[in-house]
């Protein structure tokens, strides 16, 4: 009995893009390129003995489809 969208909201990572008609996919951006690197480093960082960062943050975006919102409270 749940409708997408309405009830539910379907995200992707990284332009995936949707293969089925009328499905709105809402998606977050990541700096991949980045993160590639920033794995590298993180690794030879740790083979020549250097203590590593544990936390890592890298900018993200979100970007909904226009049709990813829930209904209202009245048709939940």
């Amino acid at each position: 009995g749940y409708k997408i969208p309405g009830h539910i909201a379907v995200v992707s990572f990284h332009n995936s893009k949707s293969t089925l008609s009328g499905l709105f996919v809402s998606q977050i951006q990541i700096p991949s390129n980045e993160m590639g690197k920033r794995a590298c480093q993180l690794m030879l960082d740790l083979m020549n003995g250097r203590v590593a960062t544990k936390d890592v943050v890298l900018e993200t975006t979100f970007e909904a489809t226009n049709r990813c919102m829930l209904a209202p409270a009245d048709k939940r």
